[in-house]
């Protein structure tokens, strides 16, 4: 079983020398993977071009397959191995590679780009590209015994210079007492794995950064731990939005936002100055090489615009230090967010959605924003390191937005729809609550159930519960001012049950601001659909035929 790790990002004082230097054999770094780089792909190239390629994709037998593709990527040299032998051949043959970077850094960078042209091998990802080697910010050690260390909270790095090596100390004055009493306990226990250095822009200036790979939990303050419950084995049913998030646990309910209002607000104003800022780099551009533009101003294809103004050179060092803000404080709103879901319990359910279809339909330009994704990775990350975990329902089998606590099957509902409203057991609470609490449900039910996915069957069966949300409690970020995308926000209050329905559900929810809301149908005024209405909703838009046939009818009859 593979330990634990974790990196920590410490600033490095270093001097405009070490700068300097470091940079120089960054871009050494940079050169040597692009060579290496091209002579793997053009192997890929010829493996996928052999006509055995295509014979071997179209195996039925999986071993078999294997087998053939196996075969090919040893004959072709595809392999970890034979990238760090080609990375090692170029990093020799070079003559003077290896007084600026050791061969340790050579067989880091392999791993790296190894990773990359599998996800390319197998069809995960697209094919890597050349990089300039400039551009070059991250340069790794395979290991801590020689090459690239971190030696007495200092960094230390051979490279033949006129000084005997690179020694930069760490600055330990900019991270927190407890921090860094932990840093130093870690590694006074050996848990230290790898350094390396990295180079970010920070105000129109260069600074170098020390990124430490240690063993074991990162550090969390014992405030933050205090207010978690560890020993606690009940399920937290979570419903993901492009912006919202809806969690329900035993004891309470609450909804969440990705990002704050005041975040979304301040990347539109972003967005607005960054397009004023790139026509304004575009003009420069223009006017500083007069001869890539033709008379009537369009721009001449295939021809550099090497020349650079002052003033662009600035606004362009301004635009990225605003970047690289606006993405800190993202991942800021993603942490706090992940850390009050902890609170509510370590036991994660939710459904297993796709998160590029959503980028690919209608919340693009927001999923830059809340990166729906990044979060849940980062929530099974936490939840791992406090003893908890994640657990991924089907989302076509849960159907957690067409279906109802009380089992029966309601329908499907437009984006615009925000309300949840059950024609059977009188249930009208907000949709993402309901989809919470039933997706709870659907983690508490038993193991074959949990397997298999519930059917129409066993949904009635399984999903009736004795008492929802005893209490709900709602965010500061949510009070007056904050508003929800839905129309309302989530202060719930629990109204008696329908006496008839077939469930025996204790309480339901309700919302306040919903009794408000003229366009909200109450259970009274609305058409409850009979159970022929009810089994043609159910089958969609695209089997309504279906019902035609008499013997078919019957049966869904019968099951509704």
């Amino acid at each position: 079983m593979s330990k634990e790790i974790h990196t920590l990002v410490i600033p490095l004082e270093a001097t405009e020398r070490d700068i300097h230097i470091v940079s120089g054999a960054l871009n050494i770094v940079g050169r040597l993977r692009n060579a290496a780089l091209g002579e793997m792909l053009e192997r890929i190239q010829r493996m996928k071009w052999d006509p055995r390629w295509k014979a071997a994709a179209e195996i039925k037998v999986q071993k078999d397959k294997n087998h053939a593709y196996r075969e090919l990527r040893k004959e072709y040299k595809v392999s970890s191995q034979d990238m760090v032998r080609v990375c090692h051949k170029h990093w020799k043959d070079s003559k003077w590679m290896g007084d600026r970077i050791g061969g340790r850094i050579a067989t880091a960078l392999a791993s790296e780009m190894w990773q990359n042209l599998e996800e390319y091998l197998f069809a995960h990802a697209g094919r890597p590209c050349y990089k300039p080697s400039v551009e070059r910010s991250m340069v790794w050690n395979n290991d801590n015994d020689s090459g690239l260390l971190l030696r007495n909270n200092c960094i230390e790095w051979n490279i033949k210079t006129k000084r005997k090596s690179l020694h930069i100390p760490l600055d330990l004055k900019s991270i927190s007492n407890p921090r860094r009493r932990h840093l130093e306990g870690r590694l006074a226990e050996g848990a230290l794995r790898r350094v390396g250095i990295k180079r970010i822009m920070v105000r129109g200036q260069w600074r170098l950064f020390a990124v430490i790979c240690m063993e074991g939990a990162p550090y969390r303050s014992a405030e933050y731990l205090s207010e978690i419950d560890t020993l606690c084995k009940d399920v937290v049913g979570l419903d993901l939005g492009p912006t919202w998030l809806a969690v329900v646990s035993k004891d309470e309910a609450l909804e969440l936002p990705i990002a704050t209002e005041e975040r979304l607000a301040q990347d539109q104003e972003m967005r607005r100055k960054q397009k004023n800022r790139q026509r304004a780099l575009d003009r420069s551009r223009a006017a500083a090489n007069p001869h890539s533009r033709r008379k009537n101003g369009r721009s001449v294809s295939n021809v550099k615009q090497p020349q650079r103004t002052k003033r662009g050179q600035k606004r362009q060092l301004k635009a990225a230090d605003e970047q690289r803000k606006d993405r800190i404080n993202r991942q800021k709103d993603r942490s706090n967010a992940v850390r009050t879901v902890m609170q509510a319990g370590i036991h994660i359910a939710m459904e297993d959605l796709n998160y590029k279809a959503w980028q690919k339909s209608l919340f693009g330009r927001r999923m830059l924003i809340t990166s729906p994704g990044e979060f849940v990775s980062r929530l099974q990350r936490e939840a791992e390191m406090l003893g908890g975990s994640v657990h991924l329902i089907d989302a076509y089998k849960a159907r957690a937005s067409q279906t109802c606590l009380c089992g029966k099957y309601t329908g499907k509902k437009k984006l615009s729809q925000r309300v949840h409203e059950c024609p059977y057991c009188g249930l009208a609470a907000h949709r993402d609550m309901v989809s919470a609490a039933l997706v709870r449900e659907l983690a508490l039910a038993d193991e074959q159930v949990w397997d298999e996915g519930l059917s129409k069957d066993s949904r009635t069966k399984h999903a009736a519960i004795e008492a929802i949300l005893s209490s709900c409690r709602t965010p500061s970020s949510l009070k007056e001012g904050a508003g929800n995308p839905g129309g309302s926000s989530c202060v719930l209050a629990a109204t008696s049950s329908n006496q008839d329905t077939e469930s025996s559900v204790a309480k339901v929810l309700l919302c306040e601001k919903l009794k408000s809301d003229p366009e909200v149908k109450t259970y009274h005024n609305s058409h409850v659909p009979t159970c022929e209405e009810s089994a043609v909703q159910r089958l969609g838009a695209s089997r309504k035929a279906a019902v035609m046939n008499p013997q078919h009818k019957q049966s869904l009859l019968n099951s509704g």
